[in-house]
């Protein structure tokens, strides 16, 4: 179950976000870093889509749009609860970064428009 609170403040809405029941990974430690791969959201359209990673390269996304982005990873409204990825509000032309850490397919979408969306691919 998700419970979201949404705050006005001034002109800025602020969601509150309560996950119950998401999936919680582990991840194994990286013994040397990986390569620097980005992506970005840019007219409602992750590029590049899919996104496919190696177990511990760096992944940046950057916001090009002119609208706030709410990166989640999982299924909309069950997150997976990823050990590096923490769930960011990005404003435009800000970015966010992780190490892919965890091996596997996860959906990555923003809260907002929760229409966009690519699949995360962590391959060894």
């Amino acid at each position: 179950m998700v419970v979201v609170y949404t705050i006005l403040i001034g002109y800025v809405v602020f969601h509150v976000i309560h996950h119950s029941g998401a999936i919680t990974l582990t991840a194994r430690p990286c013994p040397t870093p990986g390569q620097e791969i980005t992506t970005t959201i840019s007219q409602g359209i992750f590029s590049p889509s899919p996104v496919v990673v190696k177990r511990c390269d760096d992944v940046t996304i950057i916001n090009r749009s002119n609208q706030l982005i709410e990166l989640g990873l999982g299924p909309h409204h069950e997150h997976t609860h990823y050990p590096t990825f923490a769930e960011n509000v990005l404003s435009p032309g800000k970015s966010m970064r992780f190490q892919a850490s965890v091996l596997g397919s996860f959906e990555l979408h923003d809260h907002i428009k929760d229409k966009i969306t690519t699949t995360l691919t962590v391959t060894e």
